[in-house]
């Protein structure tokens, strides 16, 4: 039977993710441990572990279990889109932790550019740590604390395993269940931006093509003004007002804050830096 703590952290990550997850904490000779698992489906068999270590450090650490071929064959073919996701929020996580391993084989994806990942994923290695942890008084307060970190920790695993799905008409915001909370992007309104706007980063101006030749050709990441978890099921899409060509650096910036920052202001901040 489930504690109260369990309990509470499932609810957690279910509200964040949209997915049913496991979790266990308990106490061992070394520390906490508080541990949860996607249980959408069979194939989901990796647990992502919180430990604290005389609750001024916290380590975080990916175990995979016997079942988790498939789910790693999934990531491991992910396509550039995703990866670049993935790489975007590894570099988030590296900002907030003292260090941070995300070993694939003898690969760090950490430092390598996405298009030379590895495929497949001969082993896997993702550890954390945290330090210093803020004073925390009592067993329930190091548990709870633990719950955002869990979260931030599955970011990066379920960007490789999203799905984009394609819907009929040119209402976006549907919330789709799956792996992780999608919300539905119709591919006709990212075209007709670019046909529109181009595939030139309307911020600093990149053109992948210039810089890549075939590789790059039609290559540009495409911002909602108006983040789609935000608009609604019914709203109905201007690709042109609503939408922006953008590279993946100037989006990841727009993304720094929350709610995003407008595109015109980070156009600004580039003006003011050069």
């Amino acid at each position: 039977m489930p504690s109260p703590l369990e309990i509470k952290l499932a609810e957690y990550l279910y509200d964040a993710f949209r997915v049913e997850f496991d979790a266990k904490i308990s106490r061992t000779d070394e520390g906490i441990s508080i541990a949860a698992r996607p249980s959408s489906t069979a194939r989901d068999r990796m647990w992502m572990e919180c430990f604290f270590h005389n609750s001024i450090r916290l380590g975080i650490r990916a175990i995979p279990e016997s079942a988790s071929a498939p789910f790693f064959e999934t990531m491991a073919g992910s396509d550039l889109k995703h990866r670049m996701r993935c790489s975007e929020d590894i570099l988030k996580l590296l900002e907030d932790v003292h260090d941070l391993h995300f070993m694939v084989g003898e690969v760090d994806l950490c430092e390598t550019p996405v298009t030379d990942w590895p495929d497949p994923w001969p082993s896997l290695l993702f550890d954390v740590v945290v330090w210093p942890v803020p004073p925390l008084e009592g067993f329930d307060a190091l548990v709870e604390y633990s719950f955002d970190w869990l979260r931030k920790a599955f970011v990066p695993f379920f960007d490789l395993l999203d799905i984009e799905f394609e819907v009929l008409g040119f209402a976006e915001g549907e919330c789709q269940r799956s792996l992780v909370n999608k919300y539905e992007r119709d591919e006709r309104n990212r075209k007709l931006c670019i046909e529109a706007r181009g595939c030139r980063c309307a911020i600093c101006g990149f053109d992948f093509e210039k810089s890549y030749g075939e590789l790059g050709k039609g290559f540009i990441h495409v911002h909602h003004i108006v983040p789609v978890s935000k608009i609604g099921p019914n709203y109905i899409i201007d690709p042109v007002k609503d939408l922006v060509p953008v590279c993946p650096n100037c989006h990841a910036m727009l993304h720094r804050v929350d709610p995003p920052m407008d595109p015109d202001v980070l156009l600004k901040i580039i003006g003011d830096n050069r």
